[in-house]
């Protein structure tokens, strides 16, 4: 970086660290890499801001172009919201960030190598803001002014991510439910299975087996009628406890 440049930015940095109302330790290197990021950004937004506007006749709320720009933008590669709004909104109607349209052979840049295009920077500053040209001028009346309230940008980007997860949920409880309905058919197929084995069992004829096949089935016979008393037994002293339990409370 040249020493025009180096002091350029170090102007740039001191006006930073005089006027910031947060912590940050950022020196002028890191000033203009990051100032690099917020004006791609924002040129890649002003340009989905202009073909919005292109596309929709006059009349549409500014607000409106705004909330199709950002979705335009989140669904880029990034997949994520434009979070440079701020910034944009300062320094969209600087004359040296949205050139005039030409068709004029554009000139060779006499920007020094090794530095950044931060003309905006200073066009943000208060202490050279341009007076509202005509044209700008009438843009702002058409749209209703420039200063727009954020808060209900929050407020729709926020119902429309609730939308998101109240749908999200409402899908995880109908699938919870079809397997619990999955599960319970394949339980009550497997208990159908078992009484029908058991049916067989407990009402075949026994003078038509031979004398091991005989054996066996009196042997099961009396294990499935175990088991079914054992049922009952446990099933019944559950339900005469807590009835002993309610009355107990009684005087």
């Amino acid at each position: 970086m040249s020493n025009f440049g180096k002091a350029y930015w170090k102007r740039i940095h001191d006006n930073f660290h005089a006027n910031k109302k947060f912590a940050s330790d950022r020196n002028a290197n890191s000033l203009e890499h990051r100032w690099a990021t917020i004006h791609k950004e924002c040129q890649k937004f002003q340009g989905l801001y202009d073909e919005v506007e292109r596309r929709h006749p006059s009349g549409v709320p500014y607000q409106e172009h705004l909330l199709e720009a950002q979705k335009l933008y989140a669904g880029g590669k990034k997949k994520q919201g434009f979070p440079f709004l701020h910034c944009w909104q300062m320094i969209r109607h600087s004359e040296k960030f949205v050139p005039p349209v030409t068709n004029k052979k554009p000139r060779e840049s006499n920007s020094l190598p090794g530095t950044v295009d931060v003309f905006d920077l200073e066009d943000a500053m208060p202490s050279s803001k341009r007076p509202m040209g005509r044209k700008q001028a009438q843009e702002k009346l058409k749209k209703g002014g420039e200063q727009m309230d954020y808060s209900l940008i929050e407020k729709v980007l926020s119902d429309k991510e609730k939308v998101r997860e109240d749908r999200w949920q409402e899908n995880k409880m109908m699938h919870e439910h079809r397997l619990a309905l999955e599960e319970r058919k394949i339980a009550n197929e497997a208990d159908k299975t078992l009484w029908e084995k058991e049916q067989k069992i407990m009402f075949c004829d026994l003078e038509k087996l031979d004398p091991s096949q005989k054996t066996y089935v009196i042997a099961m016979r009396a294990q499935i009628a175990a088991q079914k008393m054992a049922a009952f037994n446990s099933a019944f002293a559950g339900s005469s406890g807590g009835h002993e339990a309610s009355g107990g409370g009684e005087i």
